[in-house]
Order: structure tokens, then C-alpha cells, then sequence
């Protein structure tokens, strides 16, 4: 790849967030398509946990936004005189004089590397600063919407969608949510799926006669449903008895999903947890192939829920069924007995159903299976998607830059 620097920058919050690989993914494409890998700015260093493979192709090419008391973000600030002050709330989207510094730093970058765009995925903290950039030095930028950011948004996401010359959105659901936030942008609004790599074949089914294996990937939080699954999983073990659960995620409520599967009697044998995996971890875990992936998705009490998980992506594009259920842009991605099969949310018998289908029908879990494989090439191939995204944000010119496949 070529040493000049792509006119565009990802703009993150935490780097290398374990749950935002998606991103990493879509920097590593454009890379690919714009003959040098993008600028990463991110605002902090993500907590200690697994780090993706992917994640490591894109680290060298972060930048990490110094602290707001640091003399390099202290000086870009004074060089603004007074402007910071417009910045911060009421007026402006930030909280805080030093993110207003902060977001001066991230200007001065800009002018020196040559960035002439920012883009954000979700309408919070990163692309905040993202518009404070923007109103300091007038460098445009777009915005991913996905779920939680328009479904329970922050204070400043109004002005966020409102101030960004594009806004994409991950499904339908999170479009429709973004413009009942914010009617203004609907001509700047376009649907821009997320993409995923695509696996040059699917893995192999389950060999006949083994045990009935469930895996789920996803955060332990409300919104994934993670009980649902326990109680779906209970019920299923009474017609399928040697039937097992892996459950790969960490999250505030970890602790307490292991209690409440120790209080039903699940056997550890049957419901085995390992927290927050690696991607290597995970693909050694697809290497004795599930029967299939479950998310149990649901609305979580404040409003939060998933728009379209990428663990439904990445096991589609495998070829291995999904069952999951019918929250946020979900169903625009699981067409029910076409590419998946979804259930009602918070409905562990229906769950149970739709998993025991799968146990005793291989060829339903063999279409629906190669189903979800076929979705995926059509219509989120990472390549693809990242092609869609720098067209609708005006960052790939036609003939203006390469793909590395051509």
C-alpha cells in the first residue's frame, strides 16, 4: 500500500474496543480500496481485554488524543483563544473546556496529516467531538447511527446528527429512529449496511450423532437476553437432553448469569461460560462447528437494544443457523425460515421451539444455513459495504483511488 494518507479519519471513543471489531473491519477494507490504511483517532485507550486480530492490523495507524491536561492539548486549546468556550454545554455539544482542548488537538492533527473528513460510528461521545472539530476548523464529517445512540440518545445526538453533512444508518430501524430524532436530515440520510468479511467456505456441519451444540456470542448485558436463553436452553434440555450452550461475552451481568444458571440446575457440563474471547478464541470454539448461534435480543428497560449484531453476521456468513429474536433491525437481516429463524422477544418457549426445530431438522438448519450465508455475500460484504460507505460520504471519487483486488 501506498504511504499517503487517505483523506479520511475514523473517529472512535475507546480503541481497541472489544465489542467494535465491525469498525476495525471497515478501516482494514477502506484500506484496501483507498491504497493506505486511515488515520484511527481515538479518544482513550479501550479497558484492558482480548484484543482482536483485526484490531492489531489497524493499531499502528492510531492516533490517541492526549489527556486535557497535557501541554500538547493545553496549547492547542490556547491557541484557540475564547472559541472553546462555545463548545461546551448549554451552547455546544461537549461537557467540559478540556474536551473542547482536546477536540482543538484533533483539528491541528487534521490540518497537518491532511484530513479532510471524520466519521464516526454512533451518534455519542466520539462523534461529538467529532462536531466540536467541525465548528473549530469547518472539517466536515458523517455518522453511522446503529441502535442505542437514537434509540436512548445522549443530549448532544440531536445537534450530532444535525451538524454532519451525511448521515448513515445501519438498518432501517436505526434510519427511522434518526429521523423522528432529528426530521431535518432526511436528505442527508441513507442506509449503509455493515459489512463483515466474507469466509471462503462455510464450515462443515456438526458431524451426526454429536451432541446438540448452542453457541451465543454477545456483551452480558440486558439487551441480549442472556436470561431468555437460559430459560429457552432449560426447556430444550427436556427433548433434547445431551444438548450444550457455550456462552462467549463478558459484561456487568456475567456474575449473576452464572448464578442464575447454577440456581436452574444447569449442569456445567451443559452451559459453559467463557467471558470475552479474542476473534482466535472464538474461531477455535467454530472449529468443532455449532448446530447453530443464538441471541435471545430484547429492549432493554431504558429503551436500549441491539440493531444488527455482527455475532448474527459473522456466524451467517459461516453457515451456521441462527436463531435469534425480533428487536431493532434484526429482522431486516434474519428473514424467518429463509436465512434464520426468529421468535418474539422475551418468549423463552418460543426459543426453545425454534432451537429444538433446528436440533431434530438438518435440512432446515442446512437451508437456513446456507441462507444466511448467501445474505451475507449479497448484502454485507465488508468489501462491499465499506465501497457504499466512502461513496455516501463523498470519499471515493469514481477512478480517484484502487482496490487492492482489481
Amino acid at each position: 500500500m501506498s504511504g499517503t494518507r487517505p483523506p479520511i479519519a475514523w473517529i472512535v471513543r475507546y480503541f481497541p474496543a472489544v465489542s467494535e471489531t465491525f469498525v476495525h473491519h471497515e478501516v482494514a477494507a477502506a484500506g484496501e480500496v483507498l491504497g493506505a490504511v486511515p488515520r484511527v483517532i481515538a479518544l482513550d485507550p479501550a479497558p484492558d481485554g482480548p484484543v482482536h486480530d483485526v484490531s492489531r492490523r489497524v493499531e499502528g495507524q492510531v492516533a490517541f488524543v492526549p489527556r486535557g491536561h497535557q501541554p500538547a492539548v493545553l496549547a492547542a486549546g490556547a491557541r484557540r483563544g475564547g472559541s472553546l468556550g462555545a463548545l461546551v454545554a448549554p451552547e455546544g455539544p461537549l461537557a467540559r473546556l478540556r474536551d473542547a482542548a482536546r477536540a482543538a488537538w484533533i483539528a491541528e492533527l487534521c490540518a497537518r496529516e491532511g484530513i479532510r473528513r471524520l466519521h464516526a460510528h454512533f451518534a455519542a461521545e466520539a462523534a461529538e467531538i467529532a462536531l466540536a472539530v467541525h465548528r473549530l476548523g469547518g472539517i466536515p464529517y458523517s455518522v453511522t447511527v446503529h441502535a442505542r445512540d437514537v434509540h436512548v440518545p445522549r443530549p448532544a445526538a440531536r445537534a450530532v446528527l444535525e451538524g454532519a453533512d451525511r448521515v448513515l444508518a445501519a438498518s432501517a430501524d436505526a434510519a427511522a429512529a434518526a429521523r423522528a430524532l432529528a426530521p431535518e436530515i432526511g436528505p442527508r440520510l441513507e442506509v449503509v449496511k455493515v459489512g463483515v468479511p466474507f469466509p471462503a467456505a462455510a464450515v462443515p456441519p456438526p458431524p451426526p450423532g454429536t451432541p446438540f451444540r448452542v453457541l451465543s456470542v454477545g456483551r452480558v448485558v440486558p439487551k441480549k437476553g442472556h436470561d431468555v436463553l437460559l430459560r429457552a436452553f432449560a426447556l430444550l434440555r427436556r427433548d433434547v437432553p445431551d444438548a450444550e450452550l457455550d456462552v462467549v461475552g463478558g459484561g456487568p451481568e456475567e456474575g449473576s448469569l452464572r448464578a442464575r444458571a447454577r440456581l436452574m440446575d444447569l449442569p456445567g457440563a451443559a452451559v459453559r461460560f467463557h467471558g470475552a474471547l479474542a476473534d482466535r478464541d472464538v474461531e477455535r470454539l467454530l472449529a468443532a462447528p455449532p448446530h447453530c448461534l443464538a441471541l435471545a435480543c430484547r429492549v432493554a428497560p431504558d429503551g436500549d437494544r441491539d440493531g444488527i449484531p455482527v455475532a448474527l453476521m459473522e456466524a451467517m456468513a459461516r453457515g451456521i443457523p441462527v436463531v435469534t429474536a425480533a428487536v431493532g433491525g434484526i429482522p431486516e437481516l434474519v428473514w424467518n425460515g429463509a436465512t434464520g429463524l426468529v421468535v418474539p422477544p422475551d418468549d423463552p418457549t418460543a426459543l426453545a421451539d425454534a432451537l429444538g426445530h433446528v436440533a431434530v431438522d438438518p435440512r432446515l438448519a442446512a437451508r437456513i444455513g446456507d441462507g444466511g450465508r448467501e445474505a451475507i455475500r449479497r448484502y454485507h460484504h465488508v468489501d462491499t459495504q465499506v465501497r457504499a460507505m466512502l461513496h455516501a460520504v463523498d470519499s471515493l471519487p469514481a477512478g480517484a483511488y484502487h482496490s487492492a483486488r482489481s
